[in-house]
């Protein structure tokens, strides 16, 4: 499912719980331009959850290999911060999953929702759901209707995390079956044991470095 020195998902989670926090737009003007310098990064998105403005924010950052990600951030990478943020934030868990594949779609939209599904596939189902998100995820693409990115990594033999990027709330409703009252639909369900989605709203536009924009990759 993935190969040595492939490409990574980086998981950020803060909370800043000052009064007056000043988070998003730090993230936003520090934080999203610094990371997106740093070598061996393909796709940088900064989001919000919830309009709470102590609420969590989500960094998530793909990277060419873990390899390049330690040497651009340091032997401290699982601590380390995206963002030059002030030390009362919090800094709440990093997640770091090897891609199984990751997808990027040429679009003038811009990617304003972030989402995080987490699943546990059924035994055995294991090759066929990554071929069926895969071929699903590109489908929606030539149609122009589905998630700008997506990134799928694995934490164990048979949970995942699917991290995709979209253009707007109800493109996520059309290509997964989800509404306002049922937010957490997936397509390809029968193949799996469980799974949960939490959306982020983005906070600016996520663009990948010039090498890596318009280009789709397969690990």
């Amino acid at each position: 499912m993935h190969t040595p020195g492939g490409e990574i998902v980086r998981l950020a989670y803060v909370r800043d719980m000052a009064p007056m926090s000043q988070i998003d737009s730090r993230l936003r003007d520090v934080g999203l331009p610094a990371l997106r310098g740093l070598p061996g990064v393909l796709d940088v998105h900064v989001a919000r959850r919830g309009p709470d403005q102590n609420g969590e924010r989500i960094i998530a950052s793909v990277w060419e290999s873990t390899e390049r990600m330690a040497a651009a951030m340091g032997p401290t990478v699982e601590e380390a911060t995206h963002a030059d943020l002030a030390p009362e934030v919090i800094r709440q868990g990093v997640e770091i999953l090897p891609l199984a594949f990751s997808l990027r779609f040429p679009s003038e939209s811009l990617a304003r929702v972030l989402r995080v599904f987490r699943g546990e596939v059924k035994d055995g189902f294991v090759n066929e759901y990554l071929e069926a998100a895969r071929a699903g995820a590109e489908a929606d693409a030539e149609h122009g209707e589905g998630p700008l990115g997506l990134f799928l990594g694995f934490a164990g033999e048979r949970n995942f995390v699917t991290v995709s990027v979209w253009p707007d709330w109800s493109t996520i409703q059309s290509r997964t079956g989800g509404n306002i009252r049922q937010p957490i639909a997936t397509r390809h369900a029968q193949m799996l044991v469980r799974g949960t989605a939490t959306h982020y709203e983005v906070l600016a536009p996520a663009t990948p470095p010039a090498d890596a924009q318009r280009r789709q990759v397969a690990t």
